[in-house]
C-alpha cells in the first residue's frame, strides 16, 4: 500500500478524519486562524511552502489528528490515549507507578512479584479507599492556606462576636500559618489512619486468596 503524500494527509485530515466532520478550507481557516492560502498550499503537493510548527499544531488540534500523521512520521492519524493527558498525571508520577513493580536495594534490584509483594495492589487499595478523600481534603485545605498567605491575604475577622459564636458551635477558627500547619498535621493523621486501616485488610485478603 502506497503511503499518503503530504497533500493527501492534510486533505484527509480535513475531510475524512476531522472530528468536526468534512469542512471546507474557509471553515477551517475561520475556526483555527490558519489562512486558507496556507491550508490550500499544504494540500497541494506541487507547492513547496515552508510552514511554522505552530500552524501544523493548530490544524492537528482542530482535526484531532496527530502532528506526526500530518508530517508523515506515522500512518496512524489518531493520538494514542495517555494517562498523562487523560488523568493529569505528570510523566514523573507515571514513571514512579511503573517502577512500583521493582524495588531498588543497595545490593541490586528486588522484584516485588518474586518477593510475593503487592506494590500496585497496595497503591490501588489506598486510592480506592473512602478515607483517601479525607487525606486529600486536608491537603487541599493546607495548600489553600499556604496559597492565601503567599498572596498576602489573611483571614482577619473583625467581628469577634461572630468568631466566638463559631467556636461555641464547635467550628475551628484558624488564621494564617496556624491554619496551614493544622491541616498539614490533619493530613498526616488521616494518611496514617488510612494505611493502618487498609493495608491489614489487603494483607488478609491476599493471604485468603492463597
Amino acid at each position: 500500500m502506497a503511503r499518503l503524500t503530504r497533500g493527501e494527509r492534510f486533505k484527509d485530515a480535513r475531510v475524512v478524519y476531522n472530528v468536526h466532520k468534512k469542512q471546507t478550507m474557509d471553515e477551517v481557516a475561520a475556526a483555527t486562524g490558519v489562512s486558507k492560502s496556507l491550508i490550500q498550499s499544504l494540500e497541494d503537493d506541487s507547492v513547496n511552502r515552508s510552514v511554522g510548527y505552530d500552524k501544523v499544531a493548530k490544524l492537528a488540534a482542530h482535526y484531532r489528528v496527530t502532528t506526526d500523521f500530518l508530517l508523515g512520521l506515522t500512518d496512524d492519524p489518531f493520538p494514542v490515549p495517555s494517562v498523562v493527558d487523560d488523568l493529569g498525571l505528570s510523566l514523573k508520577a507515571v514513571d514512579t507507578i511503573e517502577r512500583l513493580e521493582m524495588f531498588d536495594t543497595p545490593t541490586g534490584q528486588l522484584q516485588f512479584r518474586n518477593a510475593s509483594n503487592h506494590a500496585l495492589d497496595i497503591l490501588n487499595c489506598l486510592l480506592e479507599s473512602p478515607n483517601f478523600h479525607e487525606v486529600m481534603e486536608n491537603l487541599l485545605m493546607c495548600f489553600d492556606s499556604f496559597w492565601v498567605n503567599a498572596n498576602g491575604r489573611h483571614f482577619v475577622c473583625d467581628d469577634y462576636g461572630l468568631e466566638a459564636e463559631m467556636r461555641d458551635a464547635g467550628h475551628i477558627v484558624l488564621k494564617g500559618d496556624y491554619a496551614a500547619r493544622f491541616y498539614a498535621n490533619e493530613a498526616g493523621n488521616s494518611l496514617r489512619e488510612l494505611v493502618c486501616k487498609e493495608v491489614p485488610i489487603l494483607v488478609a485478603s491476599c493471604i485468603k486468596d492463597k
